[in-house]
């Protein structure tokens, strides 16, 4: 199987592509399947796709992140935390190199 990371202007409603179980994926960034664009839900996407699961929950704290400094100097210690244990998730994901 290969996956894809879409970006969606709107909030989708459909069936995972895997699984078929009911989805409500936000506007943004979506784990989608190749070829059909059907969306993946979490759950799969973390069994079948652990990088891109947690590289499309980096994108949702990163945009939130953005959403909120627009309105402060800076954004609560909350939402930076959110931010810095996503980024942690999508480390832990990806294959380490080493040289």
């Amino acid at each position: 199987m290969q996956f894809l990371l879409e970006y969606r202007a709107e909030m989708s409603n459909e069936p995972c592509g895997l699984c078929g179980q009911a989805i409500s994926a936000p506007a943004g960034t979506q784990l989608v399947l190749a070829g059909s664009s059907a969306p993946v839900c979490a759950d799969c996407g973390r069994k079948h796709a652990p990088s891109l699961a947690a590289l499309v929950n980096l994108a949702e704290a990163a945009t939130r992140i953005g959403r909120i400094h627009r309105h402060s100097v800076f954004p609560p210690l909350t939402a930076l935390l959110d931010l810095a244990n996503a980024a942690e998730k999508y480390v832990q994901t990806t294959p380490s190199v080493t040289g």
